[in-house]
């Protein structure tokens, strides 16, 4: 008797939630075979292939686990490298370090005698549907799948030379994550303030740069440190369906601005974010994205307490300045280029060598540079979220096609389905995200038994 061939399931991307997806499905034993698309080493994506080690991890090293049932996984992994310091600043380890564990923790996935996993180096150009199947075109080849799960990771900056014009493009560098050879000596304009911004400060200070480093952003503001964690209440629920009202709520509950407490409540509010971005109306919503989410960004996504330190030195020093305001004017003059920020009626002008884009990664699918996210948007089998962030996609993880329906063997997650939860760009939301996926990918009903994935082979 002829055995039925083992269903496929395609996970575009081979980031870390990809890995996560990757161990999660191990664990419920289905027989699959599975293959993983992208570029670079798997786990690592942009965040974890720095080799930087002043890159650190911005959450402790006990929150990433990639294992719900194995809290202090990643924790013991470091332990038995020699890499792991009890001090609370020396929780935020390197990221290159997360990225080796994500690593192991594929291999590991892909070595389960249930899976047949091929990691696959290069990109997915396109999908289309084939009959009962999603021909899988990547820049190799293709593949015919049972099963796809969008897991691209963050979109990357949109350009700055259309804005700023063509005659400045050879000053402009449009990917932080791979400087080219700046001069030591030159003035680097960084257009962000976040995160990548602080990480491409780092990157110029540690490769001997001497020259001024300007940070420029509309309010000007750099992502808060972390402080060492005490106990804090969250909001009790019915949450307020009002931007307004969940600040004042929020403001109130941190008894006060200007105290530390408010870092224990943005934590401990972490499980609710998803449910609050629900129950926001479209309108608030976009309200939020227009006014609120820099500002949440903040204080949400924050700093090694080392970081903190080192940057605070710079800034002290003279040699870093933050700038508050929009771009007003740009021009290539005797080869530099001359910008103009306007912060109200006060206008500064200068004169940089580079222009580093840092300006956060394009969350609008119908803008995205990525071929394959912009090959389903034009071809109608997805489309943008209402509020214009990441996919559509329903609250099981299904991409929604341009029709309305959504696609019974298509799925997304992380960055892709902020518009369903917002709250989804850091490890513990991934994993918890990868669990739920994973259970659909099992219930899946494989077309040629018509029985669920769990029961039809193995």
């Amino acid at each position: 008797m002829t055995e039925a061939p083992r269903p496929k399931l395609v996970i575009c991307g081979n980031g870390a939630s990809a890995v996560a997806l990757l161990h999660a499905i191990a664990q419920l034993q289905v027989s699959l075979d599975i293959f993983v698309i992208g570029q670079g080493e798997p786990g690592e994506g942009l965040a974890y292939a720095t080799r930087n080690p002043s890159h650190l991890l911005n959450a402790p090293a006990g929150q990433m686990s990639i294992d719900p049932d194995e809290p202090n996984q990643f924790v013991e992994w470091l332990e038995k490298r020699n890499l792991w310091s009890g001090s609370w600043q020396g929780q935020f380890v390197c990221r290159s370090h997360y990225g080796h564990y994500l690593r192991d923790v594929g291999r590991r996935a892909a070595s389960s005698p249930h899976l047949a996993v091929t990691f696959i180096l290069g990109e997915v150009i396109s999908l289309t549907r084939n009959r009962a199947c999603w021909r899988v075109a990547h820049d190799g080849g293709q593949i015919d799948a049972d099963l796809v799960v969008l897991a691209t990771g963050n979109d990357m900056p949109s350009p700055l030379a259309p804005r700023l014009g063509a005659p400045l493009r050879p000053l402009i560098v449009d990917n932080p994550w791979k400087l080219p050879n700046i001069a030591h000596q030159e003035r680097v304009l960084i257009l962000g303030t976040g995160l990548t911004a602080v990480d491409t400060v780092l990157s110029l200070y540690d490769g001997g740069h001497r020259g001024e480093v300007f940070l420029a952003s509309r309010h000007g503001m750099l992502p808060k440190g972390h402080v060492p964690p005490r106990a804090r209440a969250e909001l009790a629920p019915p949450f307020r369906a009002s931007v307004r009202g969940l600040l004042r709520a929020l403001r109130e509950a941190a008894d006060s601005v200007a105290s530390q407490n408010w870092q224990d409540l943005m934590d401990a509010m972490r499980p609710h974010w998803p449910e609050i971005w629900r129950r926001l109306p479209l309108r608030e919503k976009q309200r939020f994205l227009r006014h609120g989410a820099t500002i949440w960004n903040l204080h949400r996504h924050r700093l090694p307490p080392q970081v903190t330190l080192r940057l605070q030195r710079r800034l002290d020093e003279g040699a870093v300045h933050i700038l508050r305001g929009r771009l007003a004017s740009s021009r290539l003059s005797q080869g530099r280029a001359e910008i103009s920020i306007r912060n109200n009626t006060q206008v500064t002008t200068l004169e940089v060598d580079r222009i580093i884009n840092c300006m956060g990664p394009n969350m609008d699918p119908a803008k995205t540079h990525n071929p394959l996210i912009e090959n389903i948007v034009a071809s109608l089998q997805a489309r943008t979220s209402a509020s214009g962030v990441g996919l559509d996609v329903t609250d099981d993880n299904r991409v929604i096609g341009h029709d309305g329906m959504a696609h019974a063997s298509m799925f997304a997650m992380g960055s892709l389905t902020r518009g369903q939860l917002w709250e989804i760009t850091a490890m513990p939301e991934i994993v918890s995200q990868a669990q739920l996926i994973a259970q659909s990918v099992a219930g899946a009903r494989y077309h040629e038994t018509g029985r669920p994935l769990s029961e039809s082979i193995g």
